[in-house]
């Protein structure tokens, strides 16, 4: 055994996670998202989820084992947990992140939503600020100083770890190296819980490697073994583990799909190996809601996809609750010799904009009014169209809206701007980056026949880009479209228009 394996990052340290995960299945989850999106923006909304809940069958007592009928008080955990919905200690108006509603469109998966949020998940985050009672007993016995939050006690002993992503990236190697490619809840405590950050990982497995060898000094069991069993629940739900049994233990291994995908589980832990891949630890309150708009955002470049053939009848069946389909687009008339301009339509009645300080989160009924060409599987589309409208008219701008084309055309001044918006994942993002530049660019030049005059346009979408990304350069550049990017609260727009950038650089504050 190397005799510089580490020691655990501090004492009592373990990878605490939620109990409740291993209730959890699409149509649990699926339920309990849709009843928290109907009750966005609602103060302690517990028994109208309940009631749906419990009309729907979903989380019902003999799933809770008879603790009684509160199953929002429990399972609200999880779905926090996993970054679907914003903590409601941290934001009392009960909110879903992006992510979340993505599930709630079907726009994800169930395997995909939970792989995803499995390699994402790291400490210290956000979450779990608390320091419980177990560990603080166990830092004063050792002597040890006790900061004011667990993100502060993880940060100073230089965690920054994703527990999925350490134990993918072990499996990978036992993989290649020809060994038993499954790891046990003992296995995982003596070589696993001491590792303080990802891009140790080969200390683990050489760990690993002479335990099995009977080689080396025998490790102790480190951490809390419910907690690992916990993360071990969690995990069989995922894509790229299964549970294997051996005797009375169940172990850990890579999935039959994943096995033929190793390049790509590579470089998913290649990419969420790396520092800057983390969020970046803060224990103030902005802070730790920053946590959630992090990690509920679609990672365009780290989350899993399921590969097309593996998207079988039963697949479909098993992981969407209301079916996969795309939402349809809109048929241009392309054939016609003299096309339509864009109505003007007003996107909300008109009026004063809210006072300063109210809440300015639109219903989907103000956002969509009268419109029914829309689909349920738009949910996240329509906040974005709304969150852009009610900010630009919170300054004082014209919004019009034509529901046969674009999304938005936004007037302020002499400035007149078009935006397509497009919610995006890994799986859709080409084609849809596509389509809204084709769309943008047909709009732009129906609206200049019907003005004479060239309006800007906008892509908006539902993630962040790396700034160094290609079609940065290419949008603002080549064709002269701005791009808008939303990433939770937040937005940041990209523009050569100076006009534009100030027109859709939003204030940081809840939509």
């Amino acid at each position: 055994m190397n005799p510089t394996f580490p020691s655990e990052p501090y004492p009592g340290h373990t990878w605490i996670f939620t109990q409740h995960a291993i209730g959890l299945n699409p149509q649990n989850l699926y339920h309990l998202l849709y009843a928290a999106y109907t009750n966005s923006g609602k103060v302690s909304p517990r028994t109208e989820i309940n009631r749906y809940l419990a009309d729907h069958g979903v989380l019902t007592e003999n799933i809770r084992a008879g603790r009684g009928a509160d199953a929002w008080r429990d399972y609200q955990q999880i779905a926090a947990e996993l970054g679907l919905i914003y903590s409601t200690k941290l934001v009392p108006e009960l909110r879903l992140t992006t992510i979340g509603i993505q599930y709630v469109d079907q726009g994800l998966s169930y395997k995909e939503t939970l792989t995803a949020q499995a390699l994402k998940y790291q400490y210290p985050n956000g979450h779990k600020s608390d320091i419980s009672t177990r560990l603080r007993r166990e830092m004063q016995s050792k002597g040890v100083s006790i900061p004011e939050s667990l993100i502060d006690l993880q940060s100073r002993s230089g965690v920054l770890l994703k527990p999925a992503v350490l134990i993918l990236r072990l499996l990978i190697e036992l993989t290649k190296e020809g060994l038993d490619d499954a790891i046990s809840v003992d296995e995982c405590q003596k070589t696993c819980l001491p590792i303080a950050r990802n891009l140790d990982w080969r200390a683990a497995f050489d760990a690993l490697e002479d335990s099995r060898r009977g080689t080396g000094t025998q490790l102790p069991l480190s951490g809390v073994r419910r907690n690992v069993q916990d993360w071990f629940s969690f995990l069989y739900k995922t894509s790229v583990f299964e549970m294997r049994t051996n005797g009375r233990q169940d172990r850990l291994g890579l999935s039959q799909g994943i096995k033929g995908e190793l390049a790509e589980a590579e470089r998913m832990c290649a990419e969420q190996e790396r520092p800057d891949s983390f969020w970046a630890p803060d224990s103030t309150l902005e802070g730790r809601i920053g946590w959630f708009d992090f990690y509920g955002s679609i990672n365009l470049y780290a989350d899993f996809v399921e590969p097309e053939t593996s998207i079988t009848p039963e697949y479909i069946s098993e992981n969407y609750v209301v079916g996969r389909e795309e939402p349809e687009e809109g048929i241009s008339d392309f054939l016609s010799q003299t096309p339509a301009g864009i109505s003007e339509v007003p996107f909300v009645p008109g009026g004063p904009p809210p006072a300063s300080g109210a809440n300015t989160t639109p219903s989907i009924a103000a956002i969509r009014a009268g419109i029914e060409k829309r689909k349920d599987r738009t949910r996240l589309h329509e906040m974005i169209v709304g969150e852009i409208a009610q900010q630009c008219k919170m300054i004082g701008a014209e919004v019009f809206e034509d529901p046969s084309s674009t999304d938005l055309v936004i007037k302020m001044g002499g400035l007149e701007v078009i935006v397509e918006v497009k919610t995006v994942t890994r799986r859709n993002f080409s084609h849809r980056i596509r389509l809204g530049i084709g769309q943008l660019l047909e709009y732009q030049y129906r609206r200049r026949l019907q003005t004479q005059n060239k309006p800007s346009i906008v892509l908006a979408i539902s993630t962040m880009l790396p700034e160094q990304v290609w079609l940065l350069d290419f949008l603002n550049a080549d064709l002269d479209i701005g791009l808008l990017c939303r990433n939770g609260r937040k937005y940041k727009v990209y523009s050569h228009n100076q006009a534009v950038k100030n027109l859709l650089t939003f204030q940081n504050q809840w939509l």
